[in-house]
């Protein structure tokens, strides 16, 4: 597989998963909530400190983490679409290139060697 395949593919894959979470947070509100209060107990058991436990549950329960989501699925979908934007024109031939043949630039060490070279002969 090429690398911008790979890369497509894997864009697309961040892009499905970011919409299926999105999709569990908004769609299936109740299992999202519970599964969101047993990481809380989780995390009193382990004695992190309360307000931080509060100020991540309120981000959770209201629509902090619906609007990041969708800002997530925007991004990743906007970024696709300029790494394919970007990536055209390696995949097209050129032309104009073809036509005439590019000349050949040495390092000036080499081109030394090879004069003298020449002029040994």
């Amino acid at each position: 597989m090429s690398s911008f395949s790979s890369q497509l593919v894997r864009d697309l894959l961040f892009c499905f998963i970011c919409i299926g979470f999105l999709w569990f947070v908004t769609r299936r509100r109740e299992a999202w909530l519970r599964f969101v209060e047993r990481d809380f107990a989780r995390q009193q058991r382990l004695h992190i400190p309360i307000p931080l436990i509060h100020l991540q549950r309120r981000f959770c329960v209201g629509k902090g983490v619906v609007v990041f989501l969708w800002f997530l699925v925007a991004l990743s979908i906007l970024l696709m679409v300029f790494g394919i934007w970007l990536d055209i024109p390696k995949n097209r031939p050129n032309h104009s290139s073809a036509a005439k043949p590019a000349m050949k630039m040495e390092r000036p060490a080499v081109a030394l060697f090879r004069r003298f070279a020449d002029w040994k002969r």
